[in-house]
């Protein structure tokens, strides 16, 4: 039986094992991934360049429509305003002070010893500008506890604390009376620390009408100053009065401690009489443009 003899044996083993190489097929995988990944970088590239390219007709379409839209932005607000002017006025033109309802309730009211000589009536108008009152309050959140079986911590009730922190505004004196009119706002945000509570209370503009009616009169009584009271009480207990002004809104003021007469009076010439001032404050009246 022949024997083969292979005299490259050594060779082939050697290069077989040089193919095997970890090494070489590490760096083979190596450059594998580094095309792949400039591959994707390529990619990534040109959608980036696409979406620069979009951004740009975007900016630019913008830019051309961007005049337009303020315009109308502009109209709209002015519009807005303009239609909230018209209900205000509206409202006010239903809801305004009438003196004839003042005048008819007094026309019933009378006293046999007091003549009335002059009656004023005035409307006067208070403006106020808006007011922004806002503030913040941060509450820490616990850590959270590595012992599964640790209490947890008492937790606060944020809503029921930032309604306070709103009551404690709205009820301030500069607000309270104008409460129908407030605008509140509250925010509430959380994040991994703490929690945070905004609250903004807004006054808008508002106009103050308040009202007030000033009587002279003459006391003919006796003795004098007797009825210059009863006079005011007859007219702010009639009904009109009492549902308008209550007890504390009107004043009695003699402008003498004397009495005397007045030679120029065609119907009681020489009556002595007291002269008074009454003065009635109706309750003012809010108003605003919202």
């Amino acid at each position: 039986m022949p024997i083969r003899l292979n005299l490259l044996a050594e060779q082939q083993a050697a290069e077989e094992a040089r193919r095997r190489d970890p090494v070489k097929r590490a760096l083979w995988g190596g450059g594998f991934a580094v095309a792949l990944v400039l591959l994707w970088g390529g990619s990534v590239q040109l959608k980036l360049s696409r979406v620069k390219a979009e951004l740009v007709g975007h900016e630019a379409h913008w830019k051309k429509v961007e005049p337009a839209f303020l315009q109308v932005s502009n109209d709209f607000r002015e519009s807005g305003l303009i239609r909230r002017k018209l209900d205000a006025l509206q409202r006010y033109s239903t809801n305004r002070f009438f003196w004839a309802h003042t005048l008819n309730a007094l026309q019933h009211v009378g006293d046999d010893k007091v003549r009335v000589v002059n009656l004023t009536g005035n409307i006067g108008f208070a403006e106020h500008k808006q007011v922004l009152v806002s503030t913040s309050m941060f509450i820490n959140l616990p850590p959270k506890s590595w012992w599964k079986w640790s209490s947890e911590p008492l937790k606060t009730n944020v809503l029921e604390a930032a309604r306070a922190m709103l009551g404690a505004i709205t009820n301030r004196p500069d607000m309270a009376r104008y409460q129908p009119e407030l605008i509140s706002t509250l925010i509430v945000t959380t994040n991994p620390i703490q929690i945070v509570a905004k609250v903004e209370v807004v006054k808008p503009e508002t106009i103050t009408e308040r009202a007030t009616l000033t009587m002279r009169a003459r006391d003919y009584s006796t003795p004098p100053d007797k009825r210059m009271d009863g006079f005011n009480s007859a007219i702010t207990n009639a009904s009109y009065f009492k549902q308008f002004l209550g007890k504390t809104n009107s004043t009695v003021q003699p402008e003498l401690l004397k009495s005397r007469d007045d030679a120029t009076d065609m119907v009681k010439p020489g009556d002595l009489f007291i002269p008074f001032t009454v003065e009635f404050f109706f309750p003012d009246k809010i108003r605003s443009n919202d």
